[in-house]
């Protein structure tokens, strides 16, 4: 039995891939670039190719302020959150997992807590967490700086990203990767690693 468990949300519990790529092409379209295809961009985004040059292959370069300032201001808007659709077996997965610690934090690094609310109800999965964390931060961090203030034995964090494991690592608990999500497997070589939050196993619980 966890103390906690600590979930990531976009990419781990949410699929963003088309939002991501639509406020990535309204925003290259407001600054005159040219838009990637989206499977060439997802690919690239998975393969942590850097924004540079991403924006390079757009035709926008020296853009990359820009074009932050702008992805920013727009990406937790409701037409792109309203492409956002859960991942496979989610609702019972939570339910699997709420048997496996006595707190189910979700925590994630959206800025606009009212929109984060307002998606979790329309899913019907925001009852399942004990505690919804929205650190209003895309420092790599901000995950930490919150959960290093709790006291517990035994933690774990589920993560789609680079920046959850070395959360997980600097709060010296134990991890899961989700390789389906916004990285490609190999950034979670070396650690417990499953392609979708429903296969993952804890103490040979969830996939039963």
């Amino acid at each position: 039995m966890y103390d906690y468990i600590f979930l990531d949300l976009d990419g781990t519990i949410l699929e963003g891939k088309y939002k991501h790529y639509k406020c990535y092409t309204d925003t290259v379209n407001i600054l005159e670039g040219i838009p990637l295809d989206i499977n060439i961009y997802w690919e690239m985004k998975r393969k942590r190719v850097s924004l540079d040059k991403i924006l390079e292959y757009s035709d926008l370069r020296g853009d990359k302020e820009t074009f932050l300032k702008i992805w920013k201001q727009r990406i937790e808007k409701a037409e792109y959150l309203m492409l956002d659709y859960l991942k496979p077996n989610i609702e019972v997965t939570l339910s699997r997992l709420k048997k496996d610690t006595k707190k189910l934090w979700l925590v994630t690094n959206r800025f606009e807590e009212s929109s984060l609310d307002r998606q979790l109800e329309k899913f019907g999965i925001k009852h399942n967490f004990d505690k919804i964390i929205c650190t209003k931060s895309s420092e790599v961090d901000s995950k930490f700086q919150i959960l290093s203030k709790l006291e517990y034995n035994k933690a774990i964090l589920i993560g789609d990203t680079e920046a959850d494991r070395r959360t997980a690592e600097m709060l010296n608990i134990e991890f899961v990767g989700i390789s389906n999500g916004l990285r490609t497997p190999d950034v979670f070589n070396g650690t417990d690693s499953y392609e979708e939050l429903y296969l993952v196993k804890l103490g040979g619980g969830l996939d039963e």
